[in-house]
Parts: C-alpha cells; structure tokens; sequence
C-alpha cells in the first residue's frame, strides 16, 4: 500500500469513526432505542426531576399509529454518569439535533407541565436548523409559552425550596409511598437541576404554528385546567382543548380514556 493511499484509508476510518460517534450520541436520546422508521414516533418528554425510564413505565409502547419514543437527556437515570444540560437553549440544540434526522416524515411531540415547555423550545430549535415542524404537539399541564412559567416550584426562590421534601412529598402523590431514602438525594438534585434549567427559558417563545392539543385535569393541583385555556393561545396554533379526569400524576398513568384521546388526535392529525 502506497503511502498517499494508506492515508486516505486512515482519513476515512477516522471520519467513519466519527460519523459512528455521532450517531451514537444521537441516539442516546432515545430511551427506547432510536425510532422506527416506518411508525409515526411521539417524541415524549420527560417530567422535571424525573427520566424518561420513569416518567413514561406506565405507558404502552405502541398509541394507534405512533411508536412512543420517550427523550432521555444526560445526567439522569441510564445517563447518570454524563454531565447533564445546565439551559433550555442548549438541551433544545442537542435535543433538537438528535430528533431532527426523524423529521422527514411526520412526528408528533408530547410534554407534561415543565417537559411541555422542553417540548416546544426544542420544536422551535428543530424548525430553526432547518427541520420540519411536528404534525401535532400535545401539551399537558402547562399553559401558553408567551406566559410561562407555570406550577409552584418554578415560581418559587430556589433558596426557598426544599427539593428533599418536594420529593417527598412528589413521591407519595405519585407512588403511593415514600421513595427509597438512598435514592431521595439522587432525585433532588435531578429536580433541582431541571428548576434551574427551566428559569432559563427564552422569554416569549413562538411555537411553531402546528396543531396543538391543550389537556388540563380536573383535579390538578400543580397547574390549574384553567391555566391551560385555549384563551390565551394563538387561536391559529390550537386545534383543540380537552379536559381530562384526573389530578396532576394522571398523566404518568396514562389510562384508557386518556390515551383514547391520545390515538384519536394522532389518527387525525399524526
């Protein structure tokens, strides 16, 4: 082998490697493994001070015609190890970069309060590098983006939040019972994190102009059912307003009438 053409080969070794690790990172992303190319992925976001793993074990993985992909950002869970993102700008730009290879068919995005915001900063990035808006966004628990943000916490001092309590208090509301005692200050500094992240929002987001499902619950203690009125929306953006039964952690359980709804938006709009 010549030496031109032994260095030409290292050349492209190198940039396959490099094409390898990017792929990699990518798909890291995606709790479930990278989606499938021939079902409509619903990109699912996770709860603050949750994963994806966590917020989404109550879900079925198939929702009518769409593939549930749910989006796990480092420093949490099966990522633990990685730093995690420190501000809405930066995890819409990676997030956005893992998802944008899936955007030229049609997806569908999810979010539930504070992950509904994640939901469409990232939206707006993938449509400002250039990729295709969602066919349909479905926000939960979180109102108008030009108003945020919403629920107790984020409008709270951090300096006057317990996060140790919150967990506790999280976690008897939404399990049933108290957390392992090992893993609370694991859970507080990923909720803590994500209260830090979400106080660096841009400030009068413009989602992209795609259909948007509002669904508030009844008995939502967090984010109120009337805090997600279509009202204070661009009535060109919103498709529909749907109350749920149900409080607050309804949404992790995902139950039958619940996803009916979910179905019946995607078979109409995904």
């Amino acid at each position: 082998m010549s030496e031109r053409s032994g260095s030409t080969s290292m050349a492209r070794s190198r940039a396959k490697s490099r094409e390898g690790d990017r792929i990699h990172e990518e798909t890291k992303w995606f709790a479930y493994g990278a989606p499938d190319p021939s079902r409509t992925p619903l990109f699912a976001f996770h709860y603050p001070g949750s994963g994806a793993a966590s917020t989404y074990a109550a879900w079925p993985r198939s929702l009518g015609p769409a593939q549930l992909c749910p989006i796990q950002p480092p420093g949490r869970e099966n990522r633990h190890r990685e730093e995690p993102v420190r501000t809405m700008p930066e995890f819409a730009a990676r997030c956005a970069e893992a998802i944008r290879p899936y955007t030229n068919n049609k997806y569908v995005m999810i979010g539930h309060c504070g992950g509904a915001s994640h939901m469409l900063h990232t939206a707006a990035e993938i449509c400002a590098q250039g990729g295709a808006p969602p066919s349909l966004m479905i926000v939960s628990s979180w109102g108008a983006p030009l108003t945020e943000p919403y629920g107790r916490l984020n409008l709270t001092p951090l300096e006057d939040i317990d996060v140790v309590e919150e967990v506790r208090a999280a976690s008897r509301l939404r399990l049933g019972h108290p957390l392992d005692p090992d893993l609370e200050p694991l859970v507080a500094g990923v909720l803590e994190l994500d209260l830090r992240l979400q106080r660096t929002a841009r400030s009068g987001l413009q989602p992209p102009a795609v259909p948007i499902l509002l669904i508030g619950w009844s008995n939502d203690e967090v984010v109120a059912s009337q805090e997600v009125w279509p009202s204070v929306w661009p009535s060109s953006e919103v498709i529909r307003f749907q109350e749920m039964r149900g409080d607050h952690w309804a949404y992790l359980r995902c139950e039958e009438p619940f996803a009916k709804v979910l179905v019946r938006e995607m078979e109409a709009h995904g």
